[in-house]
């Protein structure tokens, strides 16, 4: 079962760790995420990579594609 932890998300700091449930204790162990968190377990952590274009980072503005 896919599990993720993000950290400090939407402010430029954020980290994701994507582990499984059967290796979660020693991932978060050795990632050793930082308050304030949230912890998504199942299937929705799977569209983290369909949706890593629109991630905003300090280094890359979200940059928004119209059809105008």
């Amino acid at each position: 079962t896919p599990v993720a932890i993000v950290s400090n998300a939407t402010v430029p700091e954020q980290t994701v760790v994507e582990t499984t449930l059967a290796t979660y204790a020693n991932d978060v162990e050795k990632a050793c995420p930082k308050s304030p968190a949230i912890i998504i377990i199942g299937d929705s952590v799977k569209i983290r990579s369909l949706l890593k274009d629109f991630q905003q980072t300090i280094s890359t503005p979200l940059n928004i594609k119209t059809d105008a």
